[in-house]
């Protein structure tokens, strides 16, 4: 493999490694947007319990896990809380 050559492979692995996170991110936000069903910035147990698919496949429930992701206890939960939330749980 050339300098050139190697230089490229080294730019695109940087490129796969710095992108995973955002499309992760992107992801989580597309979720989070579909919950958030009345657009004020936060998801409640209501709106949770609202939509039973979405937030089966997020693995977030009203039954212990919503108070794990609350963080600041406030009973609603940001895209930032609820996406370290889904940092935190393990892979199946």
């Amino acid at each position: 493999m050339t300098r050139y050559h190697s230089g490229i492979a080294a730019a695109l692995a940087v490129g796969v490694l710095c992108t995973a996170p955002t499309l992760a991110h992107d992801t989580g936000a597309v979720s989070f947007r579909q919950l958030d069903t009345d657009q004020d910035g936060y998801v409640t147990k209501s709106e949770i319990e609202a939509k039973p698919t979405l937030t089966r496949t997020m693995q977030i429930s009203t039954y212990g896990s919503f108070e794990l992701a609350d963080n600041d206890k406030d009973g609603r939960l940001t895209v930032q809380e609820l996406a370290a939330f889904e940092e935190e749980l393990p892979v199946e």
